[in-house]
């Protein structure tokens, strides 16, 4: 992305401290990996970032847990940041058209369920 000059450069300290259930594999939300799950798989390797946003990219968007897990470790490490989520595709149910309805909003944490809740 870094040379489509879609951002000033890539940080690679977020890291999976140890393997969980791959999500792809399991086709219902109570078979995949939780939020905490995910949570609890990954760390931040200190690094000096110095520009104000940090950017994380994920390729499909599904639940939101792994995605969430990893805004959540990012702005702990670094929280003067602002942390934003960008997702080339988000798949919901059986619908494979993902190109209808692009949309932007917020993700938050739903703590009594230890879940996410997305924007729509």
């Amino acid at each position: 992305m870094v040379r489509k000059t879609l951002g000033n450069r890539t940080f690679a300290g977020l890291l999976r401290t140890h393997a969980i259930p791959k999500s792809s594999g399991n086709f219902t939300a109570a078979t995949r990996p939780t939020f905490e799950t995910n949570l609890n798989s990954l760390s931040i390797q200190p690094q000096l970032v110095t520009e104000k946003n940090i950017i994380i990219v994920d390729d499909f968007l599904t639940l939101g847990r792994s995605t969430l897990a990893a805004a959540l470790k990012v702005k702990k490490a670094f929280p003067d940041k602002e942390v934003k989520i960008f997702s080339a595709f988000r798949t919901r149910g059986n619908d494979l058209n993902v190109f209808v309805d692009p949309q932007q909003g917020t993700m938050s944490l739903n703590a009594a369920q230890n879940d996410v809740i997305l924007p729509d």
